[in-house]
């Protein structure tokens, strides 16, 4: 959010930043003769998986740049609340008292930052967030 570089830009040094671990997985998988690409499902998925991967990633680096960091913050947490609420809902996961309160005392903390966010937002002269 605060280095100067345009979304594609970033994802693109992340990606060279993070291609020898996977060339050199990829080689270990060679080497352990459990390599095979040809026309099937797979393949196709390998495939386009970085494209699958990379839009997201830009889309979400250029729209971070256009909001508040303390939202892009709050904005981290809903898709781990979705996959936990599916989770227990849809999949009828394991779920106890413990990761209930766990749950609940994030979230907590999640609407106490909101709350004195706004209030500050409110109490300022010039309300428009950069």
């Amino acid at each position: 959010k605060l280095v100067p570089i345009d979304a594609i830009s970033s994802i693109t040094i992340e990606c060279i930043v993070t291609a020898p671990a996977g060339f050199i997985y990829l080689w270990y998988i060679w080497q352990q003769q459990q390599m095979s690409f040809g026309i099937n499902s797979s393949s196709l998925w390998l495939i386009f998986s970085g494209a699958v991967t990379a839009v997201p990633l830009i889309l979400f680096s250029a729209g971070a740049k256009r909001i508040p960091l303390s939202l892009t913050g709050f904005i981290q947490y809903v898709g781990p609340t979705l996959m936990f609420i599916l989770g227990i809902f849809v999949f009828k996961e394991p779920f106890d008292v413990d990761q209930l309160i766990t749950f609940v005392f994030i979230w907590l903390g999640i609407i106490v930052y909101s709350i004195s966010q706004y209030l500050k937002i409110k109490k300022s002269k010039n309300p428009v967030v950069n």
